[in-house]
C-alpha cells in the first residue's frame, strides 16, 4: 500500500507521521516547534524529521500542512507567527531537499480534508470544517471537493467580521471572528472583564465549572459570537454539516455543542435540520498530519 509523510507544522509542536491510503498512522515523529523566529531552523527541523522517516518506509510522497495562505507551494502572506516565513516556495525546497514530490497547503485545509476522507464528515458532499485553536482556521468541503476558493489562497471563516468596530485582528481588519472565538480571543474577553491575568485558554474552563463568574461570562461571550458565525455560513452556503475541531473543541458535547445548537437555533429562523448538522471533529490533534499525507497521496497518484 501507498505511504506518504504528513507534516502538521503548529505554533508550538511539528508533528510528522507516515499516513497510507487509509489514514492510519504508521509512524509518528514530532518535535517542539522552534521558537527563533528564523524559517530557516523550521525548514532544517522538517527535512530532519521527514528524512528520518524516509530512512525506514517507503515514501512515495510528502504533504505539509502550514498556517498562512498557500498558492502552489509557495506562502503568500497571513503567517504573523512565522515572521520570515511569508514568500517561502516550500514545495521546491522540499521537493529538492528530500527527493520526492511534496504538496504543501493550508493547515485548516488539510485538517478539513482528513476528516473528509476518514474521519467525522466522511460521505459528505457539503462540509465546513471549523478548527478553534490558538486562532480560528476553516476547510470547506463544496460539491464533493476540497475549496480554496476562486483565489486558491483557502477559505476564512475566520476572518468573518462579527464587528465592524471591533478588535484588531492580524489580518489587517477589525471585528474578525477569530479575535473573539480562539483561545487567545477567549482570554483577552476574559481580562478585559476583570479576571486575572496569566491565565490559559483551558483554565478558563476550569475556573467556570468552579463558579468563577467572569469565566463564565468570557465563554457565554465566545459561545454568542461562535453561534453568529455559524449561523451565517448555515444561511449562506447551507453545508450538509459543520464540524468543531481544535483545542476548544475538547469541551464536548455538553459544554460546547449543546449550548451552541441552542444558540443557533435561537438566532435562526429557518431551525437545524437535525442535531448532527453541527457536530465534534473526530481526528483531533493528529487531523492536520493525517490530512497532509492523504492529500499527498491524492495529489500525487489520485487515491482516494
Amino acid at each position: 500500500m501507498s505511504q506518504a509523510i504528513g507534516v502538521d507544522l503548529g505554533g508550538t509542536k511539528i508533528n510528522a507521521g507516515v499516513i497510507d491510503a487509509n489514514g492510519q498512522i504508521l509512524a509518528l515523529a514530532s518535535e517542539v516547534t522552534p521558537q527563533t523566529g528564523s524559517g530557516q531552523d523550521i525548514l532544517a527541523l522538517i527535512c530532519r524529521l521527514c528524512q528520518d522517516l524516509q530512512e525506514n518506509y517507503q515514501i512515495q510522497s510528502i504533504g505539509i500542512g502550514t498556517p498562512g495562505l498557500v498558492s502552489d507551494g509557495r506562502i503568500m502572506g497571513c503567517t504573523p507567527n512565522l515572521s520570515d516565513w511569508e514568500g517561502r516556495d516550500l514545495k521546491a525546497y522540499f521537493t529538492q531537499a528530500l527527493s520526492c514530490p511534496v504538496v504543501v497547503d493550508n493547515d485548516a485545509n488539510v485538517a478539513c480534508y482528513a476528516e473528509w476522507k476518514v474521519g467525522a464528515g466522511k460521505g459528505y458532499h457539503d462540509l465546513v470544517v471549523l478548527t478553534l485553536g490558538t486562532g480560528l482556521g476553516s476547510g470547506l468541503v463544496l460539491k464533493g471537493e476540497l475549496s480554496r476558493g476562486h483565489h486558491l489562497l483557502g477559505i476564512g471563516f475566520g476572518h468573518m467580521i462579527v464587528d465592524a468596530h471591533g478588535r484588531y485582528c492580524n489580518c489587517g481588519q477589525r471585528g474578525c471572528l477569530e479575535t473573539y472565538v480562539s483561545g487567545k480571543g477567549l482570554i483577552k474577553t476574559y481580562l478585559l472583564l476583570g479576571g486575572n491575568s496569566g491565565i490559559k485558554g483551558p483554565e478558563i474552563f476550569v475556573q467556570a465549572d468552579a463558579g468563577d463568574p467572569i469565566a463564565k461570562m468570557a465563554i457565554e461571550y465566545m459561545l454568542d459570537l461562535l453561534a453568529i458565525g455559524l449561523v451565517n455560513i448555515l444561511n449562506t452556503l447551507a453545508p450538509e454539516q459543520i464540524l468543531l475541531g481544535g483545542g476548544i473543541s475538547a469541551q464536548g458535547e455538553k459544554r460546547l455543542l449543546e449550548p451552541l445548537r441552542e444558540k443557533v437555533k435561537g438566532i435562526m429562523s429557518m431551525p437545524l435540520r437535525k442535531p448532527e448538522m453541527l457536530a465534534l471533529a473526530r481526528l483531533g490533534p493528529e487531523a492536520g498530519m493525517i490530512g497532509a499525507g492523504l492529500l499527498a497521496l491524492e495529489e500525487t497518484f489520485g487515491q482516494q
